[in-house]
């Protein structure tokens, strides 16, 4: 028998691909429910309840895409923001300015200083810090020039974005689990020590072939298992401020900006079916930690809901969010994925590296060699794992 610790999608991945190779494999789930980062948030407000999207919201790209349903692709970035000059617009140049310096990168350092380095003028130096920076998980002088590069060279599911159509993404997490032989929700694991030798917070020890830890970093760590390097792989936080309107503030043709200069570099229209808009900001890394750490949770509405009306004003409406606003939600995420920081790939390579003298194997994200944050690097990592130890027990 093989136990997978976490219930993830890189679990639960990897659980399908054992078995399809013949073992009995029992997989072990803290919570009492799968997914992982991929979990709806029942928000309520004042005319009912929304369901939206906590963790994992898209699918990054549809090339080769892990499930059957049907998706709905959606333009990202649909507009831009400026926020120095107050300017909502799809300025199509300005994006495609950037993407041009983005493909030109080169050489070590730091995203900034490599964009820097093409000549691009400091109004889309802000732009690309919105568009790029938040969305790897950082500003762009906390990542890594060269292993953005490294990771672009290795990404192949295209540049979409997507949804899928009239359901969240928890519909794919639960078809990965449906149909396995054996999981059990609630079953937090404590230790796991040479042996391999398994220890759950009920107090049940057993004795598989083999381990297959999927967890988050931090869990990973809590555990004391050796590992090669003492650099880890950064995950970084996020903060995500939902908020349910009564009704549209925003352009008929409008679902997401990317907000240069602005406290929420990043925000959407929540694609998830709900009876009224709901509105998604979204901050990682050093500015999601800052904003955690400075300001309370109404305090984020506030300057979201602020963000909003700048945005959206008009003549006749100044503060159209704020005015329409029905209910919100804050979600801090501490460990929402990890970040091409100098020195990830690396790190990350190390961290994957399996106990295999104790038949102690890992997966998650923050084993992806390829530096995938997404849902794909997470059932990647989990396939290869599941791989790497059929071999080992052959």
């Amino acid at each position: 028998m093989i136990v997978v610790v976490g219930g993830g999608i890189a679990g639960l991945g990897c659980a399908r691909k054992l078995e399809e190779l013949g073992h009995k494999v029992l997989v072990l789930e803290a919570s009492d429910r799968v997914g992982g980062r991929i979990v709806d948030v029942r928000l309520e407000h004042d005319r009912g309840v929304a369901v939206v999207p906590g963790g994992a919201e898209f699918l990054h790209g549809i090339i080769d895409k892990p499930f059957e349903d049907d998706v709905e692709e959606l333009e990202w970035p649909n507009y831009v923001y400026f926020g120095k000059e107050c300017r909502l617009e799809r300025d199509e140049a300005a994006l495609e300015a950037i993407d041009e310096a983005f493909r030109g990168i080169s050489g070590e350092g730091t995203l900034l200083q490599a964009l820097a380095r093409t000549g691009v003028p400091s109004r889309l130096l802000d732009l690309a810090d919105a568009v790029y920076g938040n969305d790897y998980g950082g500003s762009l002088s906390d990542l890594g020039a060269r292993e953005v590069v490294y990771e672009q060279s290795r990404w192949s599911h295209g540049e979409q974005y997507a949804v899928i159509r009239g359901r969240t993404l928890t519909t794919f997490s639960e078809r990965l689990a449906s149909g396995l032989g054996d999981v059990r929700l609630g079953r937090a694991v404590v230790a796991v020590d040479p042996g391999p030798v398994v220890t759950t917070s009920d107090g049940n020890v057993l004795r598989p072939d083999a381990v297959v830890l999927a967890v988050p970093v931090g869990a990973r760590l809590a555990m004391r298992l050796p590992v090669p390097s003492p650099d880890v792989p950064t995950v970084a936080t996020a903060v995500k401020v939902f908020v349910v309107l009564e009704r549209p503030v925003w352009p008929p043709d409008f679902w997401n900006a990317v907000c240069a200069d602005s406290l929420f570099p990043e925000l959407w229209v929540s694609p998830a079916p709900n009876d009224f808009p709901v509105v998604v900001g979204f901050v990682t890394g050093s500015r999601a930690d800052r904003l955690a750490r400075r300001h309370a949770r109404a305090e984020l509405v506030r300057r979201f809901l602020e963000q909003l009306d700048t945005i959206f004003s008009s003549p006749s409406t100044a503060r159209p969010a704020t005015d329409a606003c029905l209910g919100s939600h804050v979600l801090e995420w501490e460990e929402a994925y990890t970040a091409p920081t100098p020195g990830a790939i690396e790190r990350q390579r190390a961290f994957a590296i399996p106990l295999a003298d104790h038949r102690i194997f890992f997966a998650g994200e923050a084993c992806n060699d390829a530096l995938n944050p997404c849902i794909q690097g997470a059932l990647a990592s989990g396939i290869k794992a599941a791989a790497t130890a059929h071999q080992a027990l052959h």
